[in-house]
């Protein structure tokens, strides 16, 4: 999408972020103000979209370091709003309870679009969006298209 060859891609947020944190521009406009977000196309019976922000964690038994990668684990999801954060709301919480902010964050991304002054809610479903006004308590949009595509 990003290079002019795409309409549809299933992982948003990657998209945007892309485009936000290297500032791309086309026609001298940011090309993440033309990337849109929208739910998966709904087809003769439901509208599914495909589950790819999944978590699993494992730790092989032939690990060298079985404890530490334990303790790694279970730093990790204990920390997990910092990890949140650090991702740019890509790695959504596995356990809701770890980020008990999120809609709240969600809501004041200084990313989204438009900016949150003006959004009426953070589902609003009208007008250019990038990943974080999505902003779904659950999981991010699965389905983004460029305008004009």
């Amino acid at each position: 999408m990003l290079a002019g060859r795409a309409s549809v891609v299933l992982n948003a947020i990657s998209v945007t972020r892309e485009a936000e944190n290297k500032n791309m521009m086309v026609d001298g406009k940011p090309i993440g103000d033309d990337i849109w977000l929208s739910k998966p196309a709904k087809g003769p019976v439901r509208r599914m979209g495909l589950e790819h922000v999944m978590n699993v964690y494992v730790i092989w038994k032939f690990a060298e370091n079985i404890a530490s990668a334990k303790k790694f684990l279970v730093d990790y999801v204990g920390n997990f709003h910092r990890a949140f954060e650090a991702s740019e709301f890509y790695n959504f919480p596995c356990f809701p309870k770890q980020v008990p902010d999120l809609k709240q964050m969600l809501q004041k991304d200084s990313k989204g679009k438009p900016p949150t002054s003006t959004r009426s809610s953070p589902t609003r479903s009208t007008g250019p969006r990038t990943s974080a006004t999505r902003a779904t308590p659950t999981r991010p949009s699965t389905t983004s298209t460029a305008s004009g595509s």
